[in-house]
């Protein structure tokens, strides 16, 4: 989900607002929900917040008789306003059937009123196809189907423009068909600081484990203090609260590899039944670099098997096995820096064993392209399957330049280069063809989101050496045509940005191998351009024996994806696009092109919008005690109450005097249930948690140690202690 700033009007330049907000599970009891309490987050983290307002948990810095809990929120307010939001998704949604008031604790320096706003659902899901969060961008993915929620949860490693001391925390964004997104922000931070194993972390896997009901998440621990890595893990009853697995760890040195290098764990279940763990590493006395395989019957204690070799002196990062049919693959991202490296790629054989030999006595590449599946543009390429279909994601790296045409060129070509790191998230659809080999194609529902027609020609030709031009597209396009060429030896191109600048960008088709295949290249062509564009092309693929080629080109802002007769995925970035011109390029000097079932599909506007087009309901709370925790209570009993309500909820604390920085701190928000109206102040309660530690709450919301005789609230009930 994409998140915009949204500043409020206010009346006076005096008063100072910040809107409070987070991403957060919620555990439902009898007379409440309990959406955040802090109990369980860890110190330092954002706690499921996004970054507006400098969310951290920190320790509650004056328990009293209101709020007596451990932990809490602190909020920064350093400017008028401040925007993050509490969505509540499928993922989380509570039952909120008859609901009328929600609860939390505040603390800040100065009273003032407090607003609630419950907003459009709708309003926070990402408008792009290809993933990105509205600040950042998408590092190494780690896709996961959830066969509980029936949903893909893609996480991923944040990337900043300036990352800190400690970075890369994995952030998610949940979806359903793999075209439409909703972000849910931080799911796993880094350590606390420079001297912990994950100070930094690096990609793994997610496994779930149904007989104890338990995710698993397998990843890279990364310290650069110590120049090392280690294999850490982190369990969850919900998907969304992590609790990091402090006595686990699994170091390359233990086993005979480096200690400095042994990274991107993945797990797979194989033939035996048995979990086998995959690491990339090096031997620990040097050497090509190598695969290191262990085992288990129960994904908590693992056995070395062995290793097995990668491809010479290629280092092959963010492996990736499953068995799809009769076959079982490794897709692997090959990470040398160089014009020819830096591509996903698999293998492919009959058996695990068979597959491992691919690489021990191979390589024995799995078709004539080296097992590529995508360009340069589409990296650190990981799958997921809901049982039907298996997709794969992975970043297609954002360019640097002062102006479009530098970034259109800024491609990271050259020996001992590469493109930037991070960018958006692409999706593809795997296909499996007879011979076991694989393409990639488009996702069902990406197509589906292009629904408005704006441009439809049936039939039309164009002449040699000439072009058919077409007026400016916007940020979401799906171009689809048929072209057929006249020979085997025709040569063409589609361009894109064909402003009246004297350059413009084509992705070409040309004859290759005494013209039995073809390769698409990237060129910036035009008076001033310097044609082809090195680093960028795709992989060959055979000439259609009829020579017609089916097209389909989907754009989200720069980011272009591209397939061809299902034998063709290309990703690239093409920046300027918006606005500007588009044209289909006859090259040949003799030959007719002829073009067939051409449209032009764009997503409807209203489902562009980042951010809310309306609000549902509000209301405010008044804040008095200022440096003192209270309890405020929204009510929204003028509504019909927050029934099944799926939105967004904005809290605003605000304040009449200038305050250069002040801290606002929140704690225990509940979606209060007004069956059992005594209980509907009780703040704290969690559920299991409550039950198996003890946390009884008396019937003011404050936290009982040793409870004597009386009545408490104990899992959301009423409780009679003798």
């Amino acid at each position: 989900m994409t998140m915009k700033n949204k500043v409020a009007s206010k009346s006076s330049c005096m008063k100072r607002t910040i809107l409070l907000v987070t991403i957060f599970a919620a555990t439902v009891c009898s007379a409440q929900t309990m959406l955040w309490d802090g109990e369980e987050a860890i110190l330092g983290s954002q706690g499921g917040c996004w970054d507006d307002g400098n969310p951290t948990v920190v320790a509650n810095p004056a328990k009293d008789a209101v709020n007596g809990s451990d932990k809490c929120l602190m909020f920064t307010m350093t400017s008028n306003s401040r925007v993050v939001k509490i969505p509540f998704r499928d993922w989380i949604k509570p039952d909120m059937q008859g609901a009328r008031r929600v609860s939390l604790m505040m603390r800040k320096q100065t009273a003032g009123t407090s607003q609630m706003e419950l907003s459009d659902p709708t309003a926070w899901r990402s408008a792009h196809v290809y993933y990105q969060p509205e600040k950042g961008r998408c590092g190494d993915p780690v896709p996961f189907y959830d066969p509980k929620t029936s949903e893909f949860k893609v996480l991923y490693l944040q990337e900043w423009d300036v990352n800190g001391a400690c970075y890369h925390p994995l952030w998610g964004a949940f979806t359903k068909d793999c075209a439409n997104y909703t972000s849910v922000g931080e799911v796993l931070p880094t350590g606390g600081d420079t001297s912990a194993d994950d100070a930094a972390l690096g990609t793994g896997c997610c496994m779930y484990d149904e007989t104890a009901d338990k995710y698993y998440l397998y990843y890279t621990g990364h310290n650069d203090v110590n120049a090392k890595e280690v294999l850490m893990r982190a369990t969850s009853s919900d998907f969304r609260s992590w609790t990091k697995d402090g006595d686990w760890r699994l170091a390359g040195n233990a086993n005979g590899y480096s200690a400095s290098v042994f990274r991107d764990p993945h797990i797979f279940k194989g033939d035996d039944n048995l979990y086998h763990l995959v690491v990339a590493t090096y031997p620990a006395g040097g050497g090509d670099p190598c695969f290191a395989e262990f085992k288990s019957s129960d994904m908590k204690n693992w056995e070395h098997v062995g290793h097995f070799k990668m491809i010479w002196d290629r280092f092959l990062e963010c492996p990736d096995i499953f068995k799809m049919g009769d076959y079982w693959y490794l897709v692997y991202s090959e990470s040398s820096r160089a014009s020819w490296s830096r591509k996903v790629k698999y293998m492919k054989a009959d058996t695990w064993e068979k597959l491992k030999a691919c690489f021990n006595n191979g390589p024995t590449w799995p078709d004539n392209k080296e097992g590529v599946l995508d360009s340069r543009a589409f990296y650190a390429g990981k799958t997921a399957t809901n049982g039907a279909d298996r997709f794969i994601w992975g970043w297609t790296p954002f360019r640097s330049g002062a102006n479009i045409h530098e970034q259109n060129i800024n491609v990271g070509a050259g020996d001992g280069k590469e493109p930037n790191w991070s960018g958006a998230l692409v999706c593809h659809k795997l296909i499996q063809h007879a011979d076991g080999t694989l393409t990639l194609g488009a996702v069902g529902a990406i197509d589906k989101r292009y629904s408005e027609t704006a441009l439809q020609k049936s039939a039309f030709t164009i002449a040699h050496n000439d072009k058919a031009a077409f007026s400016a597209l916007g940020s979401y396009n799906h171009l689809s045509m048929t072209v057929a060429t006249s020979g085997d030896s025709d040569k063409f191109g589609i361009s894109l940005v064909r402003n009246p600048s004297a350059k413009y960008y084509s992705l070409v088709f040309n004859p290759e191998e005494m013209n039995t295949m073809r390769r698409v290249s990237f060129e910036q062509e035009g008076e001033n351009g310097i044609g082809f564009i090195e680093s960028v092309e795709s992989y060959q693929f055979k000439r259609p024996s009829d020579n017609v080629y089916h097209i389909d080109i989907y754009t989200d802002h720069s980011v272009v994806v591209m397939y061809v007769n299902d034998v063709l995925a290309y990703t690239q970035r093409i920046y300027g696009i918006e606005d500007n011109g588009w044209s289909i390029n006859n090259y040949s000097s003799t030959g007719l092109l002829q073009v067939t079932d051409l449209s032009v599909s764009v997503i409807p506007a209203l489902q562009t919008v980042d951010e809310p087009k309306a609000y549902w309901e509000k209301t405010t709370a008044k804040y008095d005690n200022a440096d003192k925790w209270q309890k405020l209570v929204f009510d929204f009993s003028a509504n019909e109450g927050l029934n099944d309500y799926p939105g967004v909820m904005t809290i605003t604390a605000q304040t009449d005097e200038i305050v250069s920085t002040q801290n606002v701190f929140i704690d225990n928000i509940v979606i209060e249930n007004p069956d059992d109206e005594d209980v509907t102040g009780i703040i704290g309660v969690r559920g299991k948690r409550a039950e198996a530690k003890g946390v009884f709450f008396d019937l003011q919301g404050r936290r009982v140690t040793q409870p004597t005789k009386g009545l408490y609230i104990v899992n959301g009930k009423k409780v009679s202690w003798q």
